[in-house]
């Protein structure tokens, strides 16, 4: 099981208001990433990050050390204090602008409905630190699981190019085990 990729989260808002909307939106993301075979490696709330470029470029740092995506929500509009996005590009050491692309277009599909939505753009990034992939979403939370949906296998395609990471095809305990030792017992 330790090779399941782990997601870590970065929730942000100017106030305390937005911080809670990039918590729930988080719960929610965590969900859609356990059920897509990544394990949650840890979660970080940022007040005022336009007051607190340092610190956060630095947790960030630190988040990407620990998990393989780290998705940061919230504080990636075109307000003076949304810093997200110039954050991630400070500190990536690639681009990655297919999946830029996707996360601050105009449009998402529904994941309940399926049906293709409009919403307003946003300033949303995807790129490289190290061997994880960062992710920034707004704190809005349909459009947000709609587009990490749209981009959950070339998420995962890049985890396993990066850190020789897999999803698990399912998170039940009993095929985990089993996935487990099919592994091991096949290359001994």
């Amino acid at each position: 099981m330790k090779d399941m990729p782990k997601v870590g989260f970065i929730c942000t808002g100017e106030n305390a208001l937005e911080l809670s909307g990039a918590i729930c939106c988080a719960g929610r993301l965590m969900r859609h990433f356990n059920e897509n075979g990544y394990m949650t490696g840890g979660c970080y709330s940022c007040i005022s990050p336009s007051k607190q470029t340092k610190l956060l470029r630095e947790r960030m740092g630190h988040m990407c050390a620990c998990n393989d995506v780290v998705v940061a929500i919230g504080c990636d509009g075109f307000r003076k204090g949304d810093v997200i996005p110039d954050i991630i590009t400070s500190i990536s050491h690639k681009d990655l602008p297919y999946f830029s692309y996707k996360l601050s277009s105009e449009e998402y599909v529904d994941v309940e409905t399926g049906v293709s939505q409009r919403c307003f753009p946003s300033r949303s990034v995807a790129a490289i630190y190290g061997s994880s992939v960062i992710l920034s979403v707004p704190a809005e939370l349909p459009s947000s699981l709609g587009k990490i949906d749209s981009l959950m296998s070339a998420i995962s395609f890049a985890v396993g190019n990066s850190s020789n990471k897999q999803p698990s095809k399912s998170m039940e305990l009993s095929d985990l085990v089993a996935d487990f030792y099919m592994e091991r017992s096949f290359q001994d």
